[in-house]
Formats: structure tokens, C-alpha cells, sequence
């Protein structure tokens, strides 16, 4: 499409939408006059309700089946209008999957969603989607249960929906309305017909598959990290809902690989029962602490009471700062002592508070002791000593 032939458009009152900007709603509008001045062409537009200032903006458009857009900055004109220098295009968009546009209210969409039962305007549809203008945004990722895709007395489409993307648009007429993208798939078999169920993968060759990779990296994950995590078992909590999941069908497709084998069956039962006892002890583990465990976080909520529970600390701790900062309430830059001296990256002028965590820091480090010395010690304990960077 050359620039005379855009033109042309013009005379027609071409209908289009105009994205003003990234995070702008589109707005549909009307292409409805060109010239050109100078060596440049000037699209005006109109209504553009929703615009009042200069920026730049893409303006889409339809010919012949074929999609086009051009672009440019845009300016406010007299009345509803806006005014276009277009300085790229117009250019063809590259064509997508055979998608049917229908004439206006004559394609529907029905379905089940949370909200209940819905019956909206499909603007397309396509071989895998369907595009549908909704009063409110659907929330992404839900599930539209007994969808039906009708265009006037046909049935185009059957099954299930996935909300994808949700988009606000603006009518000329200023009425906000939201351009909503479904992936279609096919209908779930259910016993029932219970819209709040959520079932995103009906695949069965799939759920297998992703549950024996679970499987597999739980256990590569357990053999090469056991030494650490025998002494970090909270490390471990994230594999308990992994291993939830996936030892029912892995050990299911096992049992009855061994239905001629009673041994087999024997040992793969008392395998099932001490991974399962052994996770449990990761848990119980990991959320029942021990003296020395309660101990220390009753140590860091003293410490967030001591320092006022500051966003302005040097915390030293073998163990990393994260527990006192969670515990305490805090905020601070950790010291890895490591660096024999206070790095660089901290400033002690931007300070209020050194919290050594573990007082056994101070013996071991030289560079610490001379920080700390002849600063005033809010509170020392024999687990943990709080210094004042500076006195307000």
C-alpha cells in the first residue's frame, strides 16, 4: 500500500484504533481526512475523546483483509479530532492464523465463567482463539466452562476457554470496554459441571511427563545437595508439595509395571514408606523449632525492639542477615567478614545501628573490633551484642 491509496482511505471514513502509547487503552476511531503538507502526510482522526496531549501513536487498520499500520506523533485538534505526521508506513502486518471477523453482533460467545453464566461479542476467531469484547476485564487465566462460539445460526467453535489477555479500549463515543483473548481447548471430561473448577492441563501423556521430571529433580536435587541440606532443612520445604504431587502417579505406573512380580511390589512399597517418612522428618524438621532455634528468634525480635526496628543497619551474621531481618523487622546491608575492613558499598554516615549477631564475630575479626570500638553498645547479650553507628 503506497501513500496515495492511504489517501484515498480517507474519503471512505475508514474505521481503525489508535494506540496512544505503551500503557495507554486503545482507542477506536475514524480515519477521515488526509493531505499532505509539504512532504509529509497528515492523518486527522476523529472522535480521539480520551486524547488532550502531543505524544506519539500507532494507528491500526484493515484493507482488503489485509492488516496495516502507520505511525507518528500525534497532536490535538479542534473539536474530538487529532491530527497524525505519519513518519513510518503504512506497513502490512505479518498474516496470522485464518481468523474469521465478523460483522457486529452477529458472532457470540457462551460459556461459564466464575461470575456465571455470560454471553458476550466474539470479535474474531481463529483455529486456536477467539478474541471477545466484555463490560469488565476477566481475570486472566480463568476458566470459561461450556463455551460455544456461535456466528449467526452456526456453531463455530465447542469446549473450554483460557482468559489470556484483557485489554482496555475506548469506544469514539468515550464508552470503555475491554478487548479480552481466549485460548480455546477441548471440554474437560467432568462428572459435574462446577464452574469454580480449575483444570489447566488435560492432557494425561503430559501430567505424566511433567510429574516424572518432578520426580527425577527431586531426587537429583536430594543427591547432590543432601550434605547442606541435612544442616539447612528448611531448604528442603519446597520438595515436600513436588513430591506430594508426583509420587502417585510415579509409583502407580511402577505398582502395575510389577504385577507379576510380588517382591518387586514389596520392595517398592517399603521404598515408598521411607521417602514418605523421610520428608516427613524434613518437615517436622524445618517448622518445629528446637531450644537453641526459639532461643535465636526470640534474640532477633529483641534486637528489632532494641534498634526501633530500623531500615538503617550494618548486620554481621555467620548465617547471613536474612533471619534477623525477618524476625526483627529490620533492614540492613550485611558485612560479610570476608572483607577484613567495612566494604565499600556501605556507608557508615547512612547508618544507625551494627548488629553483630553472633558475638564470636568479634574475636574472630580484627577489622570488626576496630569499627565497633568506642561506639556506644546499645545492649550486649552472649549471643549477640547492638552498637550505635551514631548517637541523634
Amino acid at each position: 500500500m503506497d501513500v496515495g491509496h492511504l489517501l484515498k482511505l480517507s474519503s471512505r471514513i475508514t474505521p481503525g484504533s489508535l494506540r496512544l502509547g505503551l500503557k495507554e487503552p486503545r482507542q477506536r476511531t475514524f480515519l477521515v481526512g488526509a493531505e499532505r503538507v509539504e512532504r509529509r502526510v497528515v492523518l486527522r482522526f476523529d472522535p480521539v475523546p480520551r486524547y488532550s496531549t502531543a505524544g506519539r501513536a500507532v494507528f491500526d487498520f484493515s484493507e482488503s483483509g489485509r492488516q496495516f499500520w502507520v505511525a507518528g506523533p500525534l497532536t490535538p485538534a479542534s473539536g474530538t479530532g487529532a491530527d497524525m505526521v505519519v513518519d513510518s508506513g503504512p506497513n502490512e502486518r505479518p498474516p496470522r492464523d485464518a481468523r474469521l471477523i465478523p460483522a457486529s453482533d452477529v458472532a457470540f460467545a457462551l460459556f461459564v465463567s466464575p461470575a456465571g453464566r455470560q454471553c458476550l461479542p466474539a470479535l474474531d476467531v481463529g483455529a486456536r482463539g477467539l478474541r471477545v469484547e466484555a463490560s469488565a476485564p476477566l481475570a486472566l487465566g480463568a476458566v470459561l466452562a461450556d463455551l460455544i462460539v456461535l456466528y449467526r445460526q452456526q456453531v463455530l467453535r465447542t469446549g473450554e476457554g483460557i482468559i489470556t489477555s484483557c485489554s482496555p479500549t475506548f469506544y469514539p463515543d468515550g464508552r470503555l470496554v475491554y478487548e479480552c483473548g481466549v485460548r480455546l481447548r477441548s471440554a474437560t471430561p467432568r462428572a459435574d459441571h462446577n464452574p469454580d473448577e480449575r483444570i489447566e492441563i488435560d492432557d494425561a501423556s503430559r501430567v505424566r511427563a511433567i510429574l516424572w521430571g518432578l520426580t527425577a529433580g527431586y531426587l537429583a536435587f536430594a543427591l547432590a545437595v543432601a550434605p547442606y541440606t541435612s544442616t539447612h532443612p528448611y531448604y528442603a520445604l519446597m520438595l515436600i508439595p513436588i513430591l506430594s504431587l508426583a509420587i502417585g502417579v510415579v509409583v502407580g505406573r511402577l505398582w502395575n509395571a510389577l504385577s507379576g512380580s510380588m517382591p518387586a511390589r514389596a520392595a517398592l512399597a517399603l521404598a515408598v514408606v521411607a521417602v514418605v517418612v523421610g520428608a516427613t522428618y524434613k518437615a517436622h524438621a524445618a517448622t518445629s523449632g528446637t531450644g537453641e532455634t526459639l532461643q535465636r528468634i526470640a534474640d532477633y525480635r529483641r534486637i528489632g525492639e532494641l534498634t526501633d526496628h530500623t531500615t538503617r543497619a550494618i548486620i554481621v551474621n555467620p548465617s547471613l542477615g536474612h533471619p534477623v531481618m525477618y524476625w526483627g523487622w529490620v533492614v540492613g546491608q550485611e558485612w560479610d567478614l570476608g572483607d577484613p575492613t567495612l566494604p565499600s558499598g556501605i556507608d557508615p554516615s547512612e547508618k544507625d545501628y551494627l548488629i553483630v549477631v553472633d558475638n564470636s564475630a568479634l574475636d574472630a575479626s580484627p577489622g570488626l573490633r576496630g569499627f565497633a570500638r568506642n561506639r556506644r553498645v546499645v545492649e550486649r547479650t552472649d549471643d549477640f551484642t547492638v552498637f550505635a553507628v551514631r548517637d541523634t
